[in-house]
């Protein structure tokens, strides 16, 4: 095997902590802001209710034919836009050391693969009997023992004296090669053949790639497994570089070990780079088998979004059993290699053209047929654990001239005995600029293709596939002020609505607040989806599984709070989190505003990646918490310098309605932060003089113990009296959240409405006063100025925004700490 380098690995905390960002990759702010990357995939799970382990499909409530929000072409195009996407993104993929564009020289194959199974947790292990015999049973679609010693004998592969494999004298791994290669292809000619009722065209041929580059999704990075089954049906086309084989047509792939290295599992972690890559090029990608093999032993590997399972070392004597496995692993049957056969294309010249997606819809529970919009989804997380968001661009078939109604599918994995998404959009029904619900499915669990007696060692997913109407582009393909603002509006007001019936959305991103269609009607110019993190909390709510945990949302949206107990979560702090709540989310919304302020200009183009403004939120997106939380708290500090850059940037560039939207949601980010500090300082300060007294208490009760039988009398010092049964003992006060004063319902609808007033006070100016004339301008690339240089600073840039009188709304946030800094940072 090759040795390559790669740059930094992925968190996987964004997917384990926060979920997306992660179940997905992170990558740098300038990159993040295209909406089909991977960044902006959701992240976490939800704490919800399980579903029963059948295969059920559920019509919502309300099956009126939607009406049509986003064209075909835009769908498609934005689809289309995922390769190019991705290529551009410097992820934590595995490359040779002169591959371009390298950020860790050094780092290599093994490395990346240890980075992305940390993310996966523990290597469940299957009973290799039960587990391979149950998946690859003999019979009509394996060969049995006898007959598989019999052809073995024939084709000259086993010794006829003794039954065992003829091969070499083997010193090193590429020893290997050769002989393997001859098993391999001639079980895979001799057993795995077209049957009646499958496509024309479906084949699979296993080909040798020990020096093969074979492509990424990110452009330049490859890697090369030993072997790799080459595969042709309607799943698979030629990779995009040329190439007559890579991941794209990839059924399976199978990798030679000396004898000694086949029981280290480091090699799994090796094994984890090629899958990711299978599951990046094929989105409808259910699960991955493969192969380790030495000349003496194999292991089967299996790879789904509940993790990674593998068996035990078996002999390669075992021949009827291997051969077997080999079958199943290169079959021309989709289902059985992993593909959701639900998903299908035709190919054209060995490229995927026209492709179909069925779904079980209607309260009738009938199999419908849409055309898919392009040939990729939309948005596509290519992490192996996790929910695995795939979004689709789907439309009905109609008539030549007529407009056809167009949906989006979305397929993800949810944990079981969380809630699913479609629960939470049942609930909303009728709540303006909340994506609508049309109909749902569950299409199967993690634990179907695993080994039924390894259950308790992994989390089970459920596959869910949920329909909603289609609406906009993400709000950061705005092409006007106006337009944004409104859109982020009638987000912020889907937000509160949400709220108000007990669902907290958790997860605030670009590409969760989509655009309205066309000439939208108030309340409907911005649509909030996503609900896959969210949690119930209303009455009938199960709050025993709504977690504490701070975790959910990207990196470059989530709340400082978030981020500081993430930090000291991670370095082993023992005090529970404080649950995330609708500050953070409201928090978001902020970021998600210096997201679209910093990186775009106020015609909607990008700004160059050299542009100043860009380095205000470099960095937000770490991949650790203790990465990104300094610099976006810089932005928050009560220094001036990096406010006035801000400032002075958004003024010159968006104009003084933004720049005032933009000072009034800082200073309220701010004051929120710090009633917060003050609250659990508070708090923490309670727990430790109960903690004290508690103390107090027991060293009491131990002494008066002690004083009970000194002259057959008790001593009344120190006792204490129980209340009576039934009396009710006061709750700790802990059970109480340290954040609960900014929970009440005065408070949470008085901050909503802040926000609103300052979105709505900035929208009536932008129509009065328009934006610079030339948007598509942006300020000249200037470096931070040094202590030593801020006397030069007006030299460089506009005029400090701080002269001019700029009419702003007092946010009503009043804790201690905010009244001894008001307007300090002003």
């Amino acid at each position: 095997m090759n040795p390559t380098s790669i740059p930094d690995p992925p968190d996987a905390s964004p997917s384990s902590v926060g979920g997306s960002s992660s179940e997905q990759s992170q990558y740098r702010a300038w990159d993040a802001y295209d909406p089909n990357s991977p960044f902006a995939a959701s992240s976490g799970d939800a704490q919800d209710q399980s579903q029963d382990g059948q295969h059920k499909s559920q019509p919502s409530k309300d099956t009126s034919t939607p009406v049509e929000e986003t064209s075909p072409e835009d769908l498609s195009d934005s689809a289309n836009r995922v390769a190019s996407s991705a290529s551009r993104k410097t992820t934590s993929t595995p490359r040779k050391a002169h591959s371009v564009g390298s950020k860790s020289k050094g780092q290599n194959m093994r490395s990346h693969g240890r980075s992305i199974m940390k993310a996966q947790g523990t290597v469940s292990k299957a009973d290799d009997l039960e587990f391979l015999q149950s998946e690859y049973p003999p019979g009509e679609d394996y060969p049995n023992d006898d007959t598989v010693e019999t052809w073995l004998r024939k084709e000259g592969l086993v010794d006829a004296a003794t039954g065992s494999w003829k091969f070499p004298k083997i010193n090193r791994e590429a020893d290997l090669y050769d002989p393997l290669l001859n098993i391999f292809s001639k079980i895979v000619a001799r057993f795995v053949t077209p049957k009646e009722g499958f496509p024309a065209g479906v084949s699979r041929k296993v080909i040798k790639t020990p020096n093969t580059q074979l492509q990424h999704v990110e452009d330049g990075h490859y890697s090369s497994p030993d072997f790799m089954a080459q595969a042709e049906g309607p799943s698979f086309e030629t990779p995009s570089n040329g190439s007559p084989f890579g991941f794209a047509n990839m059924a399976t792939f199978f990798d030679a070990k000396v004898d000694g290295d086949i029981f280290k599992n480091i090699h799994i972690d090796q094994m984890s780079v090629y899958v990711r890559q299978i599951l990046a090029h094929q989105p409808n990608r259910r699960f991955i088998r493969c192969i380790i093999i030495s000349d003496k032993h194999f292991r089967l590997l299996h790879f789904d979004h509940a993790g990674a399972q593998s068996t035990e070392p078996i002999s390669l004597q075992s021949k009827g059993l291997f051969v077997r496995v080999v079958v199943g692993l290169c079959s021309i049957d989709e289902c059985r290699i992993g593909l959701d056969d639900s998903i299908q294309w035709e190919i054209v010249n060995g490229k995927k053209d026209k492709g179909t997606l069925k779904m079980i819809v209607g309260p009738n529970k009938e199999e419908k047929t849409f055309e898919l919009v392009g040939t990729k989804p939309f948005s596509h997380t290519i992490d192996i654990q996790g929910r695995a968001t795939t979004c689709w661009g789907v439309k009905e078939p109609a008539a030549e001239g007529v407009v056809a109604n167009t949906f989006i599918v979305k397929d993800s994995w949810v944990s079981e005995g969380r809630t699913p998404e479609h629960e939470h959009l049942e609930r909303t029904r009728g709540i303006p600029g909340i994506c609508e619900l049309v109909s749902w499915q569950i299409r199967g669990q993690t634990k179907e293709y695993r080994c039924a007696s390894s259950t308790r060692q992994y989390y089970n997913r459920i596959a869910y596939r949920i329909l909603t109407n289609a609406h906009g582009l993400p709000v950061h393909e705005f092409n006007s002020v106006l337009q944004l603002l409104t859109a982020l509006l009638d987000a912020i007001r889907a937000h509160k609505a949400l709220y108000s019936i007990g669902i907290l959305h958790r997860d605030i991103s670009n590409t969760n607040v989509l655009l309205g269609k066309k000439d939208a009607e108030e309340g409907y110019r911005g649509i909030l989806i996503d609900l896959g993190v969210a949690f119930y909390y209303g009455p009938d709510a199960d709050l025993e599984k709504i977690t504490k945990e701070a975790r959910s949302g990207s990196r470059f949206f989530q709340s400082c709070t978030i981020l500081e107990y993430l930090t000291k979560l991670g370095k082993g702090c023992p005090r529970e989190a404080p649950a995330h709540d609708y500050l953070d989310d409201l928090e978001g919304f902020f970021y998600l505003l210096c997201f679209i302020f910093f990186l775009f200009l106020p015609g909607g183009a990008k700004r160059p990646v050299t542009d100043e403004a860009i380095s205000v939120v470099e960095g937000w997106d770490s991949e650790t918490a203790e990465s990104a939380l300094p610099p976006k708290a810089l932005l928050l500090s009560p220094t001036r310098l990096r406010k006035r850059i801000a400032f002075n940037i958004i003024a010159r560039s968006w104009g003084m309605a933004c720049t005032n939207l933009f000072k009034e949601y800082l200073e309220w980010v701010s004051e929120i932060q710090s009633e917060k500090a003050d609250l659990m300082d508070a708090f923490l300060e309670k727990e430790e003089e109960e903690a004290e007294t508690e103390r107090k208490t027991q060293e009491d009760g131990k002494n008066n113990q002690g004083q009970q039988s000194q002259g057959g009398m008790r001593s009344e010092v120190g006792t204490t009296q129980r209340p009576e049964p039934g009396a009710g003992e006061e709750l700790p006060h802990n059970k109480e959240g340290a954040f609960a004063p900014l929970l009440e319902p005065k408070r949470w609808k008085s901050h909503y409405d802040t926000i609103i007033g300052f979105f709505e006070s900035a929208i009536e100016t932008v129509k009065n006063i328009p934006p610079p004339a030339d948007p598509s301008t942006t300020a000249p690339t200037v470096a931070e100025p040094s202590a030593t240089k801020r006397g030069r600073r007006k030299s460089l840039a506009a005029p400090d925004v701080r002269d001019k009188k700029v009419p702003r709304q007092k946010s009503k946030c009043t804790s201690k700490r905010s009244q001894r800094s008001e307007q300090a940072s002003f």
